[in-house]
């Protein structure tokens, strides 16, 4: 919901509540946060914020965080092993 809440802000120019939600996002979001962060680089309700040094800032951190952790386990590989 906080990133629903972040693309609104972020299409009526409120620039600052959106990064404070998309950032909110990013913090509290552990196993989904790969998949957030990939949409927000291709979610054209952000376009906003792209060349918004905070934007930019938030991202950066995010890739690297998010690429050092290792895959979440779904329910559909609970329990397999890799051969």
């Amino acid at each position: 919901m906080r990133y629903d809440i972040g693309c609104v802000y972020a299409l009526l120019g409120r620039l600052d509540l959106a990064l404070d939600h998309l950032e909110a996002v990013l913090a509290k979001t552990t196993a989904s946060a790969r998949w957030y962060q990939q949409w927000m680089q291709q979610d054209t309700d952000l376009d906003p914020l792209r060349s918004h040094p905070r934007f930019q800032a938030m991202m950066a951190p995010a890739d690297s965080a998010i690429s050092d952790r290792p895959p979440a386990e779904s329910a559909d590989t609970a329990g397999w092993t890799r051969r």
